[in-house]
């Protein structure tokens, strides 16, 4: 199975969108994950349109950060189970995988001690 990730730093731009459906029609996945949109839903679908994906599932950003993208083709069956502002987790199902499979995109804060106190706020 193809799958191309990318923290995109925002689908706001003409740019940003070019090379992402360049990479799209050059590697031609079966599922995209993107980081950092920056952008509503309704922004995020009409590029997943362009780059040719049927399917989504998005979080949108908290005002100008965060905002993650879960594309896919119609080959896949993409079955969420979690969602957060940083992790999306699913169980994948197309007639090529044979055995149950599950993949997590996540992402978050590169910074050791932001991380802590992201783990220390979840656990209270």
């Amino acid at each position: 199975m193809n799958l191309f990730t990318w923290n995109c730093q925002g689908l706001g731009v003409a740019l940003t969108v070019r090379n992402l459906r360049e990479e799209c029609s050059r590697k031609k996945p079966y599922l995209v994950f993107l980081m950092e949109t920056k952008q509503k839903a309704s922004v995020v679908r009409k590029v997943r349109r362009r780059c040719g994906f049927s399917k989504d599932w998005i979080v949108n950003p908290v005002g100008q950060s965060g905002g993650l993208a879960l594309w896919w083709s119609d080959v896949l069956t993409v079955n969420i189970l979690f969602l957060s502002a940083n992790i999306i987790h699913a169980n994948l199902v197309s007639e090529t995988i044979s055995t149950p499979t599950y993949i997590t995109f996540m992402y978050g804060p590169t910074d050791e001690e932001e991380n802590v106190v992201l783990a220390r706020g979840s656990a209270n």
